[in-house]
């Protein structure tokens, strides 16, 4: 009465001898799709046709993604020399003592562009970056007192030029800080005129 290999099902056995046979298809694909990918692709595993189509898919990203490495300019160590140099002359410690101070320096004209999420958010930056210079500049100071009482004049000179080094930092940041929250400080102000 049950299933026997290459007899046929029922009780005379003239039913089916093949058993149906179970059809795996590809996760989250829709029957639609499914029957699409059988009909192009013929009686092929639709599982091994869904893996071929990822690939052939991470494939064209794989070359899109060289295509853009390829195309994108690369800029080697003297044109970026070169750009910084365009015209100047005069010794490079001047230039780049120059840059870093330009670079640091928040600009009215842009503090007053800025909106007021951007300040905050600038101003909690500035903040962090002086946080974490005091706890340098402790760090520092123990070091020297450390190189001190162990006599080591080079060492205590080299901290304390980099705990000098520190402090002009925290004191940038801080007037820094300072200049933004006059800017906070003035459109609060100029909030209440308007109101009134």
């Amino acid at each position: 009465m049950g299933f026997i290999i290459g007899q046929g099902l029922g009780k005379n056995g003239e039913g089916r001898k093949e058993p149906v046979e179970a059809v795996i298809v590809p996760q989250g694909k829709s029957l639609d799709k499914v029957m699409e990918m059988r009909e192009k692709n013929g009686s092929r595993h639709l599982l091994n046709v869904a893996k071929r189509q990822k690939k052939k898919q991470n494939q064209s990203k794989l070359k899109a993604a060289k295509a853009y490495i390829e195309t994108k300019p690369k800029i080697n160590v003297f044109d970026f020399i070169n750009s910084k140099l365009a015209g100047h002359k005069g010794k490079i410690e001047e230039l780049v003592r120059n840059t870093e101070h330009t670079e640091q320096k928040p600009n009215n004209k842009t503090l007053k562009e800025a909106t007021s999420k951007d300040l905050h958010i600038e101003s909690f930056k500035i903040r962090e970056t002086s946080r974490q210079a005091e706890k340098r500049l402790e760090k520092l100071q123990q070091s020297l007192q450390r190189h001190e009482s162990n006599r080591d004049d080079r060492l205590a000179a080299r901290v304390r030029k980099e705990i000098a080094m520190t402090e002009e930092e925290i004191r940038k940041l801080n007037k820094n800080d300072k200049h933004i929250q006059k800017e906070h400080l003035n459109r609060k102000h100029q909030r209440k005129l308007s109101v009134f």
